[in-house]
């Protein structure tokens, strides 16, 4: 039976999940490079917008398709990392589970 130190109380527990500081710190990076790597759809809106608003002689559509385009670019960051995190929750699902299966297999 595996047994790791618990976080705060410093008590054995049962497969905990690890939170040293360096994970911490890859997984944010990770994370912040789905959430700020997105900035395709702002620059697209800008130059689209450009055009436009010579023609127009107005700076309405600079408004219009920025905004635009970085509303779609968060929309897409978020959901970027709403997949990860919930490919993340599964692989560790899926290690919790094989350690329970080794252990009951331990046991029999």
């Amino acid at each position: 039976m595996d047994m790791e130190v618990g976080i705060s109380d410093g008590h054995p527990r049962q497969k905990m999940i690890d939170f040293r500081p360096e994970k911490i710190r890859k997984a944010a990076l990770f994370s912040g490079r789905n959430a700020l790597g997105t900035w395709v759809f702002s620059v697209a809106g800008a130059l689209l917008a450009i055009p436009v608003g010579i023609k127009r002689k107005s700076l309405a559509p600079l408004v219009f398709f920025g905004t635009t385009g970085t509303m779609l670019d968060i929309i897409m960051g978020i959901s970027a990392c709403e997949r990860e995190h919930a490919e993340r929750q599964m692989q560790l699902l899926e290690a919790q589970n094989s350690a329970a299966d080794t252990e009951t297999d331990v046991l029999k």
